[in-house]
């Protein structure tokens, strides 16, 4: 018995001596049992609510988008961030203007209006000796499907990029023209690699208990998602450090952009350990917090008054345990679903027809 028990001593040691994976959590103990919640009477309401973000913000994950072109995504990858609290997402060639936050439907949308507007002017301007359009000609086959334009989602679509325009208010967006740009900016920031989402068999999984977690972690990541038909370009791929996939259990080749960046984004957090370092960060700093708290000010506060006191209490506020806003802020604002939209608009063509 005792030699079996010497004989295992050097698998037992080897086994206590391993390295394990560094997979930490961003939860805190304060949200596992919350008690203090934000309170619609308090006067320092939007102070303490500024400064618990802050305080769970993070610097060492950067997200970094190539090349989309569909506005959903950058709205739900933006909105993503913000609430799992990634301060910066860098965009490489970037839609123009307000675009990058339209849908490839709702600009298919907007084309086919303008065409039928285009189509209308024309008909109007014939002269009574003018040849009609013949039924089922060419021309009246483009005038037909101009006009079946779909327009009843297009408040759902103003909805969505509304809801990304105003998270990306609250993150640090930094546009790139090119490859070499982004690359060359990731080199720059301290103690970071450069990992790109991809889905070779070469690529890491990203799960818990992957044998490459046993290796060594950076302290900062920026984790690249590619356009939506192609993925990251092959002048990131070969840049970057390391490449990493999202688990899938189906037939499906792949996941939408914007639901690999939430799964991707989560479990890399819980890698590097984000949540809470941005307030403590030294070694890069491109936002301070001081200018996050003035900026994030400027955006809550409804009239001077209030932003007066807001910036007025500066960071010597109480941090909340749980940022679950008060009830009386939650309720249903009443706007039609886009099931109700639907039926209704059937219901018009219906009596139209």
């Amino acid at each position: 018995m005792r030699g079996c028990l010497v004989a295992a001593l050097p698998c037992i040691a080897g086994a206590l001596l391993a390295p394990t994976p560094r997979v930490t959590t961003t939860l805190r103990q304060s949200q596992a049992a919350p008690e203090r919640f934000e309170r619609a009477d308090d006067a320092q309401r939007l102070a303490k609510r500024i400064e618990t973000v802050l305080a769970r913000r993070t610097s060492r994950l950067i997200v970094v988008l190539e090349r989309l072109v569909d506005g959903h995504n950058y709205s739900a990858i933006f909105r993503t961030c913000e609430a799992l609290g990634v301060q910066h997402v860098w965009v490489v060639a970037p839609p123009p203007g307000a675009a990058r936050f339209e849908s490839r439907s709702s600009l298919r949308r907007k084309a086919k209006a303008e065409r039928a507007r285009q189509y209308a002017a024309n008909d109007a301007n014939r002269r009574a000796d003018d040849q009609p359009v013949r039924a089922g000609s060419r021309k009246d086959r483009r005038r037909r499907t101009a006009a079946d334009a779909w327009t009843a989602d297009d408040a759902l679509d103003a909805e969505h990029a509304v809801h990304g325009r105003g998270a990306a208010r609250f993150l640090s967006v930094r546009d790139f023209a090119s490859h070499a740009e982004v690359i060359a900016a990731v080199r720059a920031v301290p103690r970071c690699e450069l990992w790109c989402s991809d889905l070779g068999q070469d690529a890491s999984v990203l799960a818990d208990g992957a044998p490459w977690l046993r290796g060594p972690l950076p302290h900062r990541v920026a984790l690249v998602f590619g356009t939506e038909s192609t993925g990251v370009s092959n002048e990131l791929l070969a840049a970057c450090d390391r490449r990493g996939y999202v688990p899938q259990h189906g037939f499906a080749d792949s996941l939408n952009v914007g639901v690999a960046a939430a799964l991707a984004t989560s479990h890399v957090l819980k890698l590097v350990g984000g949540g809470g370092d941005l307030l403590e960060a030294t070694d890069w700093v491109p936002d301070a917090p001081d200018e996050l708290r003035r900026k994030w000010a400027g955006v809550l506060c409804r009239d001077e008054a209030q932003l007066a006191a807001v910036r007025a209490a500066g960071g010597e506020v109480a941090v909340l345990d749980d940022l679950r806003r008060a009830p009386e802020f939650r309720g249903h604002t009443g706007r039609p679903t886009k099931l109700t939209r639907r039926a209704e608009f059937r219901k018009r063509r219906a009596l139209e027809s």
